[in-house]
């Protein structure tokens, strides 16, 4: 996450966390619609819609900017969370 917040803040500026959970909704979605075979044809819109919404509802481990994603069988969102303490004025990851 470091590395994208440093290049997308050359790029755009003051980056938030919003930001970045958009980015990997957006990436996911793609993801989504490559691997689900979506047309994009006007004839399928109706089979295409069940495709992406196959594909979230399946989702397992993406790896995402902000960490690893699935969705489980009541189709909510689970993701690697960690605790933070702040020593000698840095961030660090409670183990």
């Amino acid at each position: 996450m470091q590395e994208f917040i440093k290049k997308a803040e050359k790029k755009f500026g003051k980056v938030q966390i919003g930001n970045v959970r958009m980015y990997d909704c957006v990436n996911v979605t793609k993801y989504v619609i490559e691997k689900m075979g979506v047309t994009n044809k006007p004839e399928d819109l109706a089979k295409d819609r069940d495709k992406v919404r196959q594909g979230w509802a399946t989702l397992k481990d993406y790896k995402g900017v902000e960490g690893r994603l699935s969705i489980d069988e009541k189709g909510d969102g689970i993701k690697e969370t960690y605790l933070l303490i702040i020593k000698d004025g840095k961030y660090q990851r409670l183990q």
